[in-house]
């Protein structure tokens, strides 16, 4: 991802961008009955090293593993004991992306704060839905955690345009609606690790998994309310 300003000195900086890195976050949804809310948390990891990157994500339901390097990613997805990974490759995601019209509006504020010892600047994103109704994203942007290009490119959802942030989001709040109910998601990054990672953790693991395609996989999960 191209840097367009830097908060540390340069060298500094450059050191940072070449470590190995690991970020741990969960996501909860504020305003919903206990009993519901226990299955809409989510925890997550990511790991990083050089252009290689590998996510996890699990709740009480499911769990997805994604595995990113330049040209392609593989997503696994392991749902109630059903077991399904497809493919999908740098051109495909390019092409999708040269579609999009209604881009969200990104405003920078002049509120900061530190997050984890990070300094961090707050940003809104406003989008649209599909009702036409717009919801606005309250996010905490720090600069001198580099990530991956591939990495925005492959896990942008929709046309929510993470990789034109200059920096990484380590806290984001966002109004939804669940099953009628007016809540809000936040995801917050809970641990920064920057020790070294070994290179077979990026190696994609599809032992027990059933090849599918992104198409089937979408269908599926529009059946389920699950994917745009």
């Amino acid at each position: 991802m191209k840097s367009r300003a830097v908060l540390f000195a340069l060298m500094y900086g450059f050191l940072l961008q070449s470590q190995d890195l690991t970020l741990k976050y969960e996501i909860k949804m504020q305003g919903m009955p206990a009993e519901m809310a226990v299955y809409s948390e989510m925890q997550g990891v990511n790991y990083f090293k050089g252009e290689q990157c590998r996510t996890e994500i699990e709740n009480m339901m499911f769990s997805i593993k994604t595995y990113v390097n330049n040209q392609e990613a593989i997503f696994c997805q392991d749902m109630m004991d059903q077991k399904m990974y497809y493919k999908r490759t740098r051109k495909e995601i390019e092409a999708e992306r040269a579609k999009v019209t209604d881009e969200p509006k990104i405003q920078s504020t002049q509120e900061t704060k530190t997050i984890l010892g990070y300094p961090c600047k707050k940003y809104t994103i406003t989008q649209q839905t599909k009702d036409k109704s717009e919801i606005t994203s309250e996010v905490w942007v720090t600069e001198s955690l580099k990530l991956p290009e591939a990495y925005y490119l492959f896990n942008s959802r929709g046309n929510m345009p993470s990789n034109k942030l200059t920096g990484t989001v380590l806290l984001m709040e966002t109004p939804v609606k669940m099953q009628g109910t007016e809540v809000k998601s936040i995801m917050r990054v809970t641990e920064v690790i920057t020790t070294p990672l070994d290179a077979k953790l990026f190696k994609a693991n599809t032992e027990g998994y059933t090849e599918t395609t992104f198409q089937e996989m979408k269908n599926q999960m529009r059946g389920m309310g699950g994917m745009r």
